[in-house]
């Protein structure tokens, strides 16, 4: 039996809608900021140029899908002082040194905070989804205080990951949050823009 008229026109407007709305994604370079069942994404070690930029150069690490900053809350000095996301500024409590971690593989930083010298960590070296990332005293040993950072967008290098190196988990906004003082945390690595940063130099 031959569809009806409506019935072909249901047809015809549903495919159009679908169409529509893979054009509407606001991910960048391919990204999907909600895909959360997606495979991780190919690790690709960052270059030795850019490798040598990050021991040099303190950086302002922006997120890719809230245009916001990485922030030692308050411009504190203390341990355990919250990491959250603000309107970028470019003030002290906002840039960060990338500082080679001596362990041989030299794939791995501690990232420092330019304003108080204490380092990014997972709060209390917890491997777990959501954990939050604080600022403590740096320990070199401290694994949960290393960092990969990897490139996404071959062979441009638009976008980059920050990886725990204890968790194997990626540097994120919790939440898909745009909004300021959103905290940052570890999440498991896909190809979601929250997980993605742009890495601007301060010389």
């Amino acid at each position: 039996m031959k569809p009806s008229k409506s019935g072909r026109l249901t047809a015809i407007c549903a495919a159009l809608m679908v169409g529509c709305l893979s054009l509407l994604s606001p991910s960048p370079a391919g990204a999907d900021h909600r895909n959360t069942s997606a495979a991780a994404p190919a690790t690709m070690t960052v270059p030795a140029s850019a490798g040598t930029r990050l021991a040099a150069y303190p950086e302002q690490l922006t997120n890719v899908y809230s245009g916001r900053c990485i922030d030692v809350a308050n411009s504190s000095h203390s341990n355990g002082a919250a990491v959250l996301q603000y309107t970028c500024h470019g003030g002290s409590n906002q840039l960060f040194r990338f500082e080679p971690v001596l362990d041989g593989t030299g794939v791995h930083y501690q990232i420092v905070a330019e304003h108080s010298g204490k380092c990014l960590q997972v709060a209390g070296s917890s491997p777990q989804q959501g954990a939050k990332v604080q600022q403590r005293t740096c320990v070199s040993s401290q694994t949960s205080q290393h960092f990969e950072v990897t490139g996404y967008g071959e062979p441009q290098f638009d976008y980059w990951y920050i990886i725990a190196r204890h968790s194997g988990k990626c540097v994120a906004v919790a939440g898909f949050s745009k909004y300021k003082n959103a905290l940052i945390e570890q999440q498991k690595c896909l190809p979601n823009s929250n997980q993605l940063w742009v890495m601007t130099i301060h010389t």
